[in-house]
């Protein structure tokens, strides 16, 4: 297949044809979007092209599409678009700045699938949380889906396996893998994970949450003790504000992970 370089705009106005990305693609991050604006001042414009695919090739191989901003756009509508796979900051930034942009076509018969996963993490632009997103894109497994939603709530992505399976098995690499096509083969129990969840948010700030202190005692103790969950809900329930407070306000990791084990230890014994 022949490589050819286009100007963005060049090539959407001779296609008739408008921008659109996948849906599940990772989030737009300020941050990103920011550093992605400062390059394109200096030089005026892309120095690496950026891939995109026909809007068609996406349906075709069971991805949707939606706008620039979020709107989804109907599958009978796919050949209207291209769809950007590697380069969506670059692209809103140019937007913004009124650049042109330098484009090319992927030139390979892999899946819009296999392409963005790769892109992305040759790339390393994918955070975490965005491998979890994409991979509920691409898989129906409602654990996958799970996952996803965890991740969705503000949960990083260990944290989302810590609390769905007790273990820290989904990674990025598994996730990257369940989106080239592979089974997830990890168990989550979500009536456990929504039951513990459920009892810390009401306890804890949404940024400790996220984080994996707490859940990481959690699992400690339900592991040292051999308790049930509901035990462990129950000890969740009696912590008083101020055992909260001194939880999240305890010094470094090892100090945030012993205050937690403490104090629900302390009500697991008065059971």
């Amino acid at each position: 297949m022949e490589y050819k370089i286009f100007i963005l705009q060049d090539y959407l106005k001779e296609s008739g044809r408008q921008v659109a990305f996948v849906a599940g693609n990772r989030n737009i991050n300020g941050g990103n979007l920011k550093t992605m604006k400062k390059s394109l001042e200096k030089f005026k414009s892309n120095i690496v092209p950026i891939m995109f695919v026909k809007g068609e090739k996406v349906v075709a191989d069971g991805c949707k599409l939606e706008t620039p901003k979020g709107q989804p756009i109907d599958n009978s509508d796919a050949s209207k678009f291209i769809a950007i796979l590697d380069g969506q900051h670059r692209y809103l930034a140019a937007m913004e700045l009124q650049l042109n942009l330098f484009v090319f076509e992927a030139y390979t018969e892999n899946s819009t699938q296999e392409l963005l996963s790769e892109a992305n993490i040759a790339s390393k632009a994918w955070q975490a949380g965005d491998y979890a997103k994409g991979a509920a894109l691409f898989s129906n497994d409602e654990n996958v889906q799970y996952i996803a939603e965890l991740c969705e709530r503000g949960l990083k992505l260990p944290t989302a396996s810590l609390f769905a399976t007790f273990t820290r098995r989904v990674d990025k690499k598994r996730l990257s893998s369940v989106m080239q096509g592979e089974p997830f083969n990890v168990t989550v129990n979500r009536e456990r994970s929504e039951a513990i969840y459920e009892a810390a948010e009401k306890k804890f700030s949404a940024s400790f949450l996220a984080s994996h202190y707490l859940i990481d005692a959690v699992v400690a103790l339900n592991n040292d003790k051999g308790c049930d969950y509901k035990v462990i809900v129950d000890a969740l329930n009696q912590l008083t504000k101020s055992e909260a407070k001194a939880i999240q306000n305890a010094d470094g990791t090892q100090g945030k992970l012993d205050a937690a084990y403490q104090a629900l230890e302390k009500y697991l014994k008065s059971e």
